[in-house]
């Protein structure tokens, strides 16, 4: 019997395949899922042109699921952590999710990265039904799973002298990192002459941009501000820190982005960046959003690049 897949019928059909204790199947005149033991008590023969046996769904392929979230896993202090889980053999959904539950941001993303997954198997199931029907495929492609950065933050900004303690921590943790990098010599003097331009700027000035998670915590920033002796239409970040925590989340793309949109607001043409205290993989954020490589700055004209 034929049905319409709605978004309520999805979730039906995704808590009854993670009902590892029950088997189901899918009533179509109902439009739900019935347990078999309790549809045997009072169906002697089961009509298959109305009841459907839902999607398989077991352990092995939860664990095969688990293996690909830690896989595309940017964040390198739970990765490690969760492919320990993965490995040890023991207790290892218990621990995955003990694991995850300590990193509320990423436990977010598993949920929607897991439940993507099984909307897929879904939606291969249902297109195999429409066949048996006569009906074509719907064949609707299901995008990756969403980077959970306006889920998981909240972003605030002002001038520097509003939240100036935090201001001056986040500096301070920029700085120790950047003197952890490792760095040939002419790279150290260069990340020496940015501690001391650090010195140069007016913090009553500067402009910050950070970001939170919903319960607080401090995840990340980046600061903005007129480069010395420059007309306005010239600003520096002198700095993009996001806490190790929370590495692999996006943050730092989204508040470049951010940031580069207020600086368009306030009309500013050119945004300098050094290209020392850049991560490799950052490069390209920067380049699609306008940047260019000048000596040992990244540049962007915002006036020209929209």
């Amino acid at each position: 019997m034929e049905f319409s897949l709605s978004e309520e019928l999805v979730h039906d059909i995704i808590f009854a395949m993670e009902n590892q204790t029950s088997d189901f199947l899918f009533d179509s005149q109902e439009e739900k899922c019935c347990s078999l033991s309790e549809l045997t008590k009072t169906e002697k023969n089961i009509d298959k042109n109305r009841y459907y046996e839902i999607p398989q769904w077991n352990s092995a392929k939860g664990f095969r699921i688990m293996e690909q979230f830690v896989s595309e896993l940017h964040n390198p202090i739970a990765r490690e952590e969760l492919k320990n889980v993965l490995f040890s053999g023991k207790s290892v959904f218990k621990n995955f999710k003990k694991v995850l539950h300590s990193y509320p941001e990423l436990e977010k993303k598993w949920f929607s990265f897991k439940e993507l997954r099984m909307k897929n198997l879904i939606s291969q199931w249902y297109d195999t039904l429409r066949e048996s029907w006569g009906l074509e495929k719907l064949s609707e492609e299901i995008e990756d799973y969403p980077e959970l950065v306006h889920d998981g933050f909240v972003f605030k900004e002002g001038l520097a002298n509003n939240f100036i303690e935090l201001f001056e921590e986040v500096k301070n943790k920029f700085i120790a990192e950047v003197d952890d990098l490792d760095m040939n010599g002419l790279e150290k003097a260069f990340s020496h002459l940015i501690k001391i331009n650090f010195s140069s700027f007016d913090d009553s000035k500067a402009f910050l941009l950070f970001a939170e998670t919903e319960t607080g915590d401090f995840a990340g920033a980046i600061s903005m501000v007129s480069c010395p002796g420059q007309n306005k239409e010239i600003v520096q970040i002198p700095f993009l820190f996001v806490e190790k925590k929370f590495r692999g989340f996006g943050l730092s793309r989204e508040l470049m982005e951010r940031c580069l949109n207020i600086l368009r607001k306030k009309s500013i043409r050119h945004v300098l960046i050094a290209s020392t205290i850049l991560p490799q993989p950052f490069i390209s954020v920067l380049e699609q959003n306008g940047f260019y490589q000048s000596g040992t700055c990244y540049v962007a004209d915002l006036i020209n690049f929209i």
